[in-house]
């Protein structure tokens, strides 16, 4: 979820996959834009009240959530943030950011 500009997940110990998708998410919030990370259990309540809230995996990337238990989340659509990693995102599993060729691996 976003929050004030900060990037904050669940850890690992919370029963979250350790995925390369996430650690790929974690890495692009700190080196591309520039907000701070931070690994902390959340509540329902601190989801209900986030600026934003977003969903990673292999299969889907970053997907975005607008409404828990039908509580808007945020406006309501996709956040600024999360539409910006998303989209940088699928760049680079595209192979269309030669800055970040380095996350993909060829497949022959």
């Amino acid at each position: 979820m976003i929050k004030n500009n900060k990037l904050i997940t669940p850890p690992i110990s919370d029963n979250i996959l350790a995925g390369i998708t996430r650690d790929t998410v974690i890495q692009l919030a700190k080196i591309v834009l520039k907000i701070p990370v931070y690994e902390q259990s959340l509540s329902r309540a601190e989801l209900y009240s986030a600026d934003e809230v977003f969903f990673t995996g292999t299969a889907i990337g970053i997907k975005p959530i607008i409404n828990i238990d039908n509580r808007m989340i945020g406006k309501g659509m996709e956040g600024t943030l999360t539409n910006y990693l998303r989209l940088f995102y699928d760049d680079i599993v595209r192979g269309n950011n030669p800055n970040f060729l380095g996350y993909c691996t060829p497949v022959y």
